[in-house]
């Protein structure tokens, strides 16, 4: 199990500065990062002084060299070369102009392919399962179509590897920078800080460039899922009219840095862009790349996001970017062509809005060709395309309201009801037409409590000062209830180290538990005749344990939108 150093260093900032010692728990577990550079944001006092030049007095009297630099929220983040990067984030963190430091985080894709396919003779519509299939798995992309198929006036942004904008099914919609299309070669015509990006840009390793173009397949194949036209030619978008940006700061090893994330983010941004694609995560919290998504949530923009792939729930464990809590972000989590979700996609009941085919999805990759992939890098174009037809239809309005929109258009399905906000997977159709299901929910004026003694059992107690590496393990039944809560005095396990999780009658997960929570903290509502409490330390156990002495039990229901 791993903690997040920047979650721990966050906390510092509020509370006391960590002295320089020997190596915690959470930096032997850091998130990968770019070893030999950190990201330092200057305190305003610092940042009102002028820009460069001030941060090169910072850098001169702190013995640093400077890489590169961006502005976030108006102030300068430095990106600075040291030799020793958990060591320098220890001093600066001492330092009084300094605001905050962090890792420069290396992020990854969020997909994997099944195998390459040449180029089709005929359409390949019926492949796409994820949008029409004999089981109305899909998400209704035909009936959508007859409220709109998109616009070129609504701008995708896909934030990845790059796109192949030669490709037959992309090249006619694909953005195209007109000011730099009828400029100067060589020349910024525009001033938006890239010269020549006719077709978008590309920011891999700090170098950048006015080519977007794709030398690894994923964000054509991104691209292909959102957008494909609509053009008797291989496979169909969930948009037929877009225009897609293409903004690379993933390599051809599909990685990159935080401080090329949030140069691409910045650059679309600028351009304009109305939506944000993107396939990728890792790393720990980022002050900087949380400031950059929320300066494009100013702007209007909704940054889609996918949950990942460690088959982890975000909600005790989160996964970045997907994970933070900006108002504009939407996390997708994936599920397969049988309405289940997929083994390796991440859940959240409080982090992750919604569900999208993300299992054997066909769509484009380079050179003309086609090809199979997996992941909830594969959901997030789903949802991205979706949020450009409802674009393309109502208009422009706020990133929350369309997230809020989508989660209540998701058809709800039992199975996502305790690992998604929304309690759903998306429905195109549904968003459009302003269709709202309703599912069945516990009546919140019956729940009656009862003691575990009265079902034959005993508590579920783990004292304090557990052992390392306990699991205690522990089932009961409720023939006669529907809705069931735990109820707990006490709960205080190790976060992200210690888990208590929760499993249906099914052995499906309910909730898996982890932290300090205040007395009468009560666990999710689940819809079960049995179930299971599991509870396991990691090699270090210190909490102070847990006790669920009652729960609460509910035989009536309502209509409920989640």
């Amino acid at each position: 199990m791993s903690k997040s150093f920047a979650q721990m260093m966050l906390a510092s900032l509020l509370v006391l500065p960590i002295i320089a010692s020997a190596e915690t728990k959470q930096e032997k577990n850091l998130a990968e990062f770019v070893p030999g550079e950190v990201l330092v944001k200057l305190k305003s006092s610092q940042g009102d002084k002028s820009n460069l030049s001030a941060s090169q007095e910072f850098l001169n009297e702190s013995g640093l060299k400077l890489k590169s630099s961006f502005s976030i929220l108006g102030q300068q983040v430095l990106v600075v070369k040291v030799s020793s990067t958990l060591k320098a984030i220890r001093n600066l963190q001492l330092n009084s102009n300094v605001e905050y430091v962090e890792p420069n985080y290396i992020y990854r894709i969020n997909g994997k392919p099944s195998r390459v396919r040449t180029p089709p003779a005929d359409p390949r519509f019926s492949e796409l399962w994820g949008l029409e299939n004999a089981s109305n798995t899909d998400i209704d992309a035909i009936k959508a179509w007859n409220l709109t198929k998109g616009s070129k006036n609504i701008k995708i942004a896909i934030i990845d590897t790059g796109i192949d904008y030669n490709h037959p099914d992309l090249k006619d919609q694909v953005w195209t920078n007109t000011v730099e299309q009828n400029g100067k070669s060589g020349v910024d015509d525009d001033n938006n800080g890239v010269v020549d990006d006719i077709h978008g840009a590309s920011f891999v390793s700090g170098a950048v460039s006015g080519n977007p173009l794709d030398d690894h397949n994923h964000g054509t194949h991104c691209s292909g899922t959102i957008a494909a036209s609509h053009n008797d030619v291989g496979v169909a978008g969930v948009m037929a009219n877009a225009s897609l940006i293409g903004v690379k700061f993933l390599s051809a090893s599909g990685s990159g840095s935080t401080a090329d994330a949030v140069k691409a983010i910045q650059y679309a941004t600028k351009v304009g862009a109305d939506v944000m694609s993107n396939s990728w995560g890792g790393g720990g919290f980022s002050q900087t790349l949380k400031d950059a998504i929320d300066e494009a949530g100013k702007a209007g923009i909704v940054f889609v996001a996918a949950a990942g792939n460690n088959g982890s729930n975000n909600d005790a464990s989160p996964s970045y970017p997907a994970s933070y809590d900006s108002n504009n972000i939407i996390s997708v989590g994936a599920y397969g062509e049988t309405d289940q979700p997929a083994t390796f996609t991440n859940t959240g009941k409080r982090t992750v809005h919604v569900f999208a085919p993300g299992v054997k999805v066909l769509s484009t990759t380079r050179n003309n060709s086609y090809a199979v992939f997996s992941g909830t890098s594969m959901a997030t174009p789903h949802v991205s395309g979706i949020v450009g037809l409802y674009l393309s239809k109502f208009g422009k309005t706020t990133p929350s309201q369309i997230r809020e929109d989508l989660m209540k258009s998701s058809v709800k399905v039992s199975v996502y009801r305790n690992i998604t906000k929304g309690s759903g997977r998306v429905n195109a159709y549904n968003l459009l037409a302003r269709v709202y299901p309703t599912v069945r929910t516990p009546d919140p004026s019956t729940w009656e409590e009862v003691s575990y003694e009265s079902l034959g059992g005993s508590p579920f107690v783990v004292q304090a000062k557990y052992q390392n590496n306990e699991k205690i393990i522990k089932s009961y039944e409720l023939p006669t209830s529907k809705y069931i809560q735990l109820g707990f005095d006490k709960f205080a396990t190790e976060l992200n180290y210690d888990f208590l999780t929760i499993t249906d009658s099914s052995n499906n997960v309910v909730q898996k538990i982890s932290g300090t929570k205040s007395a009468g903290f009560k666990s999710d509502s689940f819809k079960t005749k049995s179930f299971t409490l599991t509870f396991t330390s990691d090699d270090s156990g210190t909490g102070e344990g847990l006790s669920s002495k009652v729960l609460f039990v509910n035989d009536r229901e309502i209509e409920s939108p989640y």
